[in-house]
């Protein structure tokens, strides 16, 4: 297993190597990208490791450790519906080698508050191999969220004949057994966990809570001051990790949040000259189509003619006409039909 820490060159070489056609390096393939998915853990790269691993899966579609590896990265992740899938794959498609997949996938539904899903996975991850202690462990801290404390005291406690150093088990087992009152039993499987585990806050605390219902105010005094102590060391190693990623993520948002508003300037500064232009296009055209008359217009007194900018005399719907879209039809209004026909017209209309 590779241990030494790998940058990020060594995934671009990965790309190159990937898409080399040379199949004779498959199996070199699959094992460099083995190792860099599990170097990749170590750095806490768990996106680049599904990466690594669905590409091991394309080479080698039957490496069901590849599919487990891959449900571990997706669960680091917190991306836990991902998870699911490949713990499931390998379950399905290679049950002679799923007793892990069962357990993860147990935790995972845990997670998710699938309880019944959980308990069934847990159990057959136990009846495929009966020193299973983790499974027992989980199973047991399903029961005990269900309030099925005799299942989970029983599954708890064969989860430490197995392993009497099952911190995870201890510790719920204290936690069980403080709710249920018995505090003896509850501060020597505490106590047994912060002996394997010195650096667990956690335990610490609820140790402190079992002396303070015992009645020993200065044990439970010093364990919440070591509580205390190990959350802020923990608090402080925590900021450290973020803030270093926080910072690089940063970095990169900020990268592409400046990419990406030069793009939307650019976009909006084309789509305004686009209107703009289109807006000029119909003002010519309302421009050239629309001829307006203004101004004083000379008119003769006697036979109402109009002089144009020329100097010359025209008839006023021939000015009117060009100077506008007006068009002229002609008729005789009743007035002048009598000054034209006369008695002929006044007859006729009587």
């Amino acid at each position: 297993m590779l241990k030494t820490s790998i940058n990020r060159d060594c995934y671009s070489t990965l790309g190159i190597l990937l898409l080399s056609p040379v199949a004779v390096f498959a199996s070199d393939t699959i094992e460099y990208l083995t190792e860099l998915r599990l170097a990749q853990m170590e750095q806490q790269n768990f996106a680049e490791a599904v990466a690594c691993f669905a590409q091991v899966i394309v080479l080698d579609p039957d490496n069901y450790e590849a599919l487990f590896q891959m449900g571990l990265a997706y669960y680091d992740l917190q991306d836990y519906d991902q998870a699911i899938s490949p713990f499931s794959t390998v379950i399905r498609s290679y049950p002679e080698n799923c007793v892990n997949s069962l357990y993860n996938r147990g935790e995972v539904y845990s997670i998710l508050e699938y309880y019944g899903m959980a308990i069934d996975d847990f159990t057959r991850a136990t009846e495929l191999n009966p020193e299973y202690a983790r499974a027992f462990g989980g199973r047991a801290y399903v029961y005990s969220v269900l309030d099925e404390y005799d299942k989970a005291s029983e599954d708890y406690s064969r989860a430490i004949d197995i392993d009497p150093d099952h911190i995870t088990a201890l510790y719920n087992r204290g936690m069980m057994l403080a709710h249920a009152e018995d505090f003896d039993l509850a501060l020597i499987n505490l106590s047994k966990a912060i002996e394997l585990y010195t650096g667990f806050a956690d335990s610490y605390f609820h140790r402190g809570m079992v002396y303070y219902y015992s009645g020993d105010n200065e044990k439970a005094k010093g364990d919440w001051q070591k509580a205390l102590q190990h959350s802020r060391e923990l608090k402080t190693c925590v900021e450290e990790h973020l803030n270093e990623k926080s910072m690089e993520k940063i970095a990169g948002l900020q990268v592409q949040f400046e990419t990406e508003k030069k793009e939307k300037e650019a976009e909006i500064y084309r789509l305004k000259n686009v209107e703009l232009s289109g807006m000029n296009n119909q003002l010519r055209k309302a421009l050239a189509d629309v001829k307006k008359l203004q101004g004083l217009l000379p008119v003769c007194a006697s036979c109402k003619k109009v002089r144009d900018d020329d100097g010359y005399w025209q008839q006023i719907e021939s000015y009117i006409s060009e100077h506008s879209d007006t068009k002229f039809s002609h008729g005789i209004c009743p007035e002048c039909m009598i000054k034209l026909y006369g008695k002929v017209y006044t007859k006729n209309n009587t």
